[in-house]
C-alpha cells in the first residue's frame, strides 16, 4: 500500500478493533508516521526520501502509543535497519509442501535440486508438474531463512568478510588504474 494515498489509513483501521493495539514497523521513510497520522488524527512530523540514495530520513526518534480514531491503539516506532523473521522453516515447508515432498524423493539426500542425477524436483519442473518460478521462490525463502537463523557472530563474520572483499576489489581496481 502507498501511505500517501487518501484511503491507506482507512484500509488499515479495519485490522485493529477498538481496544486492540497494533505497531507500525519498517525502515525509515516507508510511511509509518504518515499512516499513524491518518489513523490517529495526530499530525506528527514526517520526512521525505533522500535523493542521493533513495533511503528514508529518520524523523521519528522514539516509540509513541497513540489512540486511533476507531478506538484502537497504535504504536509508531522509529525506522529499523533490518527486520528479520527467524525460524520460518515450518511455515516454508507447509507453504511449499509440494516442493518438500518432491525433495524427499531425490536420489541424493543432499540434492541441491539443480542438475544432480535423480533429482525429483528438477524432473517435476521438466514435466510441468512443478512451476519453475515456484521452485525459485522456495529457494529464495529457504536461503533467507538460513541467513536469518545465523547467530549474531556468524552474521558479523559474513558481513566483515564481504566488506573485506569489497575493499580489496576496490583497492585492486584503484591499483590497476595507477599503472
Amino acid at each position: 500500500m502507498d501511505a500517501r494515498t487518501e484511503d491507506a489509513a482507512e484500509q488499515l483501521q479495519h485490522w485493529v478493533k477498538p481496544g486492540q493495539t497494533a505497531a507500525l514497523l519498517g525502515s525509515s521513510g516507508v510511511g509509518k508516521t504518515t499512516l499513524s497520522n491518518g489513523l490517529t488524527g495526530i499530525e506528527a512530523a514526517t520526512g521525505g526520501i533522500r535523493e542521493d540514495d533513495a533511503k528514508g530520513r529518520h524523523v521519528t526518534t522514539a516509540r509513541s502509543l497513540r489512540p486511533m480514531k476507531n478506538g484502537g491503539w497504535l504504536i509508531d516506532t522509529p525506522g529499523m535497519r533490518a527486520l528479520r523473521l527467524a525460524d520460518m522453516t515450518d511455515g516454508i515447508n507447509a507453504l511449499f509442501d509440494d516442493v518438500t515432498q518432491l525433495a524427499g524423493q531425490c536420489k541424493f539426500s543432499n540434492c541441491a535440486h539443480e542438475s544432480e542425477p535423480g533429482c525429483a524436483v528438477q524432473s517435476a519442473v521438466s514435466s510441468g508438474e512443478l512451476d519453475g518460478d515456484r521452485l525459485t521462490r522456495w529457494r529464495k525463502l529457504v536461503a533467507e531463512d538460513e541467513r536469518n537463523n545465523q547467530s549474531l557472530s556468524q552474521s558479523r563474520a559474513r558481513d566483515k568478510a564481504f566488506g573485506k572483499m569489497v575493499h580489496n576489489t576496490l583497492k585492486g581496481a584503484h591499483h590497476k588504474k595507477g599503472r
